[in-house]
């Protein structure tokens, strides 16, 4: 038995269509179960949605309590540094007006205190400092 060519072409073109059926049901299934996950995709993002779109609500409403707030603080800094500003004026004019007239007033606040302390001392060397202690209501120590 001789198997003529249009046989040959004839089982051929079968194996091929045999071949051609078996791909094309594996790809179904590749399909199917492609379906089937975007199926479940879809109903998971779905089922997101609402929650995001309150994350994003949440979020942007945060922002503009943030730019608000920081509006509020620029101006609050912007307010700061005119007075740091006004300060450092008045500073700079008492400084000037006490250094015209510092001489002076230094001194006598110098002897002032120097007379000061000279008194203590002979008060405290005479008497003993624990009656000084004892006369302002201070017990000595013992």
């Amino acid at each position: 038995m001789t198997i003529s060519l249009l046989e040959f072409v004839g089982i051929l073109t079968l194996i091929a269509v045999i071949i051609g059926v078996v791909a094309f049901v594996r790809l179904a299934n590749r399909i199917t179960r492609t379906a089937r996950e975007m199926e479940h995709a879809t109903k998971r993002v779905a089922a997101l949605t609402p929650n995001v779109q309150a994350l994003l609500d949440n979020g942007e409403a945060g922002l503009v309590e943030l730019r608000a707030l920081t509006r509020t603080t620029s101006q609050i800094a912007g307010d700061l540094r005119a007075v740091t500003g006004e300060a450092r004026a008045v500073t700079a004019h008492l400084v000037s007006i006490l250094e015209s007239r510092a001489t002076s007033r230094y001194g006598a606040i110098i002897a002032g205190a120097r007379a000061g302390l000279d008194v203590l001392r002979h008060v405290r060397g005479r008497n003993g400092s624990d009656e000084i202690d004892e006369r302002a209501g201070i017990p000595a120590a013992q």
